[in-house]
């Protein structure tokens, strides 16, 4: 039975707008600006610019993948190498989902259930995403599409009634060690790359307004102004704020008159990580069924396998922590960076295999022109010949009657 997983992927451009929104922001500006600090100080700029750089010349690769069907191609022209492709993808997208889920609960634990046992959070944290997940990308994008005005409107008040001392002195120098060392130190930070590969699988419906190509520098855009403002009010304190997103709105001009407003960052955070957790766990859903076939055999041992490993470890943060360990993040940054090329060099080689397979039967189909100029002359007899021979026909001979008839 073929599997055709574009049928039912196919979403309208502008959801899938909303969907690189949510996916490249949220965990760009959680937890990864007090990484940076924590690890090489003062270069957070750069270490973000850097990363928004090549996730934008990964979304192009993507972006040509998914325009060409590259998906679709592959499974029919070059299945093998699909398949081993596919199994190192899930590899890395079960670690990005097994952090970036840890580092959301733990989030939630230490902000909002400090009281509750750490296994509910774990448990109950993964419903939403397990369920919207299954449903499928369809449902993910219109749940996204739903809850994007909320989060726009609410990410417009955080910014616009933004009252905090800000001193743009403290982006100074923006290069504080040699470019050998920032390279070095550059390798801790692989997992924070390619958060737009589980997009490989879609298929997008046009409009005639651009809503992707707009969406793509306003979301590394917004990424960059955050960190510009985030150094400019905190500076060299920025190691203690483990989420810009929830923290910003306490700077708000109405946070006198209306209280501490850490809210109006926590529902646009908690969007947006459910959201794009789900994009990432559909991904591997999407994998598990072309590779096994049974996809809620699949989606029950995979999601069950994660919540019993996560429950099984000492704590969620020794998790977190193996993200910027040498091996595990130069091993994202290999998986992140040259599967999506080999996804693409495949698509590439299948499509053009299945342009010849187009060009030969209408070769073997083409009319013979008959005395055509510069040309040898056919007659009749040629053509005669050659019919005879192509209606020649085997006759077998009868069963011989061995005993023959008395």
């Amino acid at each position: 039975m073929k599997n055709n997983i574009l049928q039912k992927n196919e979403i309208y451009n502008r959801q899938f707008a909303v969907l690189i929104f949510f996916s490249a922001l949220i965990f760009k500006l959680s937890r990864l600006p007090r990484l940076v600090s924590v690890t090489i100080g003062n270069m957070v700029l750069m270490v973000e610019l850097v990363l928004c750089i090549i996730d934008i010349l990964l979304f192009i690769l993507i972006y040509y993948y998914i325009s060409i069907n590259g998906f679709e191609l592959s499974q029919k022209n070059c299945p093998i190498a699909l398949k081993i492709l596919l199994v190192l993808l899930l590899i890395i997208f079960t670690g990005k989902f097994i952090l970036y889920y840890s580092s959301g609960a733990t989030f939630i634990i230490s902000s909002l259930f400090r009281s509750i046992a750490p296994y509910i959070i774990i448990v109950t944290f993964i419903l939403p995403i397990f369920y919207l997940a299954y449903k499928g990308i369809v449902s993910i994008a219109r749940t996204a599409e739903i809850f994007f005005i909320l989060v726009i409107a609410l990410l417009f008040f955080d910014y616009t009634f933004l009252h905090g001392e800000m001193d743009f002195d403290r982006l100074k120098p923006l290069f504080t060690m040699s470019v050998g060392d920032f390279t070095v130190n550059m390798n801790s930070f692989g997992l924070w790359i390619g958060d737009l590969l589980p997009f490989l699988f879609i298929k997008m419906k046009k409009h005639k307004f651009p809503y992707v190509a707009l969406a793509v520098p306003v979301t590394y855009g917004f990424i960059i102004l955050n960190i510009i403002i985030s150094i400019a009010i905190f500076g060299g304190a920025l190691f203690l704020i483990e989420n810009i997103l929830v923290i910003i709105p306490t700077f708000n001009e109405f946070a006198s008159t209306l209280g501490k407003l850490e809210w109006a960052g926590l529902i646009p955070w908690f969007i947006m990580i459910v959201i794009y957790l789900s994009c990432l766990l559909w991904g591997c859903f999407e994998i598990g069924e072309f590779l096994f076939r049974k996809r809620t055999v699949f989606a029950g041992i995979y999601v069950g396998a994660i919540i019993i490993f996560l429950l099984s470890v000492k704590s969620m943060q020794y998790v977190i922590n193996m993200a910027t360990t040498q091996f595990v993040s130069i091993a994202f940054w290999c998986g992140n960076s040259i599967l999506p090329l080999a996804l693409l060099l495949v698509a590439i080689i299948s499509k053009r295999k299945n342009e010849k397979q187009k060009i030969m039967p209408e070769k073997e189909n083409a009319p013979i022109l008959l005395n055509a100029p510069g040309k040898h002359e056919v007659t009749s007899s040629e053509i005669q010949e050659k019919n005879s021979v192509n209606s020649t026909t085997i006759v077998l001979p009868a069963p011989s009657n061995h005993g023959g008839e008395k």
